[in-house]
């Protein structure tokens, strides 16, 4: 990522940001974004106890284990 020029203008630096979005962009808006999309993502309620019956290769006890590990 190249420096700016500590000395340039004001009109040169927002043509620098400008030019080069992407290099010049701020961490935290860029983490604001990612967690706007995390929280307007549309999420179903599991159903815990019919994921657990589904598990084929667990026997009825180890489901039943299952079930009551992802409800805490």
């Amino acid at each position: 990522m190249p420096f700016k020029d500590g000395d340039a203008s004001t009109k040169e630096v927002y043509y620098t940001a400008d030019s080069n979005p992407v290099a010049d962009s701020d961490p935290v808006e860029d983490a604001v974004h990612r967690v706007k999309r995390i929280l307007d993502a549309k999420h179903d309620i599991a159903d815990i106890e019919k994921i657990c019956e589904e598990q084929a290769e667990l026997d009825v006890q180890q489901q039943k284990q299952l079930a009551v590990s992802l409800c805490k």
